[in-house]
């Protein structure tokens, strides 16, 4: 299977086989990694908080599915996660609410 590696992946594809795996990309800004990720066989949940750049044809397509919200609130199941991954987006969630973010990924991820 071919990789499609970007520089800021590719440490995570040497070592996880994206096949089959829940991906939930938190802070996922206009997707370029999470579409990455989708061609090597994960299906991918983005979270992020400012839609406004994004077509809303954009929004859904085969394994991406994009959700508006904050990383201190993921519209996201219990246990549904096999990744969960914040790819320079962990720093920009306040400080106050950095503890409920790390929660809600611990909750998501099976």
């Amino acid at each position: 299977m071919k990789n499609y590696y970007s520089s800021d992946l590719e440490p995570l594809f040497e070592k996880i086989n994206f096949q089959g795996r829940q991906v939930v990309d938190v802070g996922c800004g206009n997707a370029d990694k999470a579409r990455i990720l989708v061609k090597s066989g994960a299906t991918v949940i983005g979270i992020e908080p400012d839609l406004e750049s994004w077509q809303v044809g954009e929004i859904e397509s085969d394994g991406f599915k994009l959700i508006r919200g904050g990383a201190e609130e993921m519209a996201v199941e219990n246990e549904y996660a096999d990744i969960v991954i914040f790819m320079f987006s962990l720093h920009h969630v306040p400080e106050q609410l950095m503890p409920k973010a790390l929660s809600e990924a611990r909750r998501i991820v099976k």
